[in-house]
């Protein structure tokens, strides 16, 4: 199991260029904090599942997959 801890700067710009107008703007959500936790269960010596949550952030959510260690 573990956790941590991100300090964050998320930056993106958008352009829409259509046909029935033009909007052209950037912006910046600023400083934020972010976190995960996790765990991984190894199944043989070499095979693992990982579950993994975060929050705070634009990529926020749930992660599900398998490890191989070599």
């Amino acid at each position: 199991m573990y956790a941590a801890a991100a300090l964050a700067y998320n930056s993106f710009s958008y352009c829409y260029n259509g046909s029935d107008y033009d909007y052209i703007s950037g912006e910046s959500s600023g400083v934020g904090l972010a976190g995960q936790a996790g765990a991984r269960y190894y199944f043989t010596d070499h095979l693992a599942v990982n579950v993994e949550v975060g929050g705070g952030t634009f990529a926020s959510g749930g992660k599900i997959g398998l490890s191989y260690k070599f």
